[in-house]
């Protein structure tokens, strides 16, 4: 009598990588950590892996943003169960401020206080901060010749910035 020995599928599990990222750039490569494999076998022995998609680009919002299973993979040796997706952070970028110096003559009125910037993202610019930053300074129209502070009164927030470097 002959007997037969069935080999069946063993189970792989597969789980979404949680990344991060800094609001403007690209996102990372999605990738899954596996558990189950047997003897020597690794991802690049799978015929179709299962895919991965998140509704992130390069200039969504800082936030927490699921990654998502879309496709169950298929293979002849491993049967997918379970599999489970993954969270992309997107953090602050950095911003740097600085004021700039200015000059005026005895008697005139101060010049307007500005800021230069660096950092931005893409097309982001000065009036995209949600609470810019606010400078002042001592001096007033008829201040005597000096050199005087200029100074930020607050350093100003954004959702998608860190704003920092603050030097006067």
């Amino acid at each position: 009598v002959v007997q037969v020995l069935t080999v069946n599928k063993a189970t792989l599990s597969a789980v979404a990588d949680s990344k991060t990222k800094i609001y403007g750039d690209l996102n990372p490569a999605l990738t899954f950590t596996y558990s189950g494999f047997k003897g020597s076998d690794n991802a690049s022995v799978l015929d179709t892996p299962p895919g991965l998609a998140t509704e992130v680009t390069q200039f969504s919002p800082v936030d927490s943003y699921a990654i998502s299973v879309i496709s169950e993979g298929t293979d002849n040796n491993y049967t997918f169960a379970p599999l489970t997706d993954g969270i992309l952070t997107i953090n602050q970028a950095t911003l740097s401020a600085i004021a700039d110096s200015k000059t005026k003559a005895y008697g005139d009125l101060n010049p307007v206080l500005t800021i230069s910037y660096s950092g931005f993202k893409g097309s982001d610019n000065a009036s995209s901060i949600d609470t810019p930053p606010l400078l002042a300074t001592n001096a007033t129209q008829f201040s005597p010749v000096d050199l005087y502070d200029i100074s930020f009164v607050n350093e100003g927030t954004d959702n998608d910035y860190e704003i920092s470097s603050l030097t006067d």
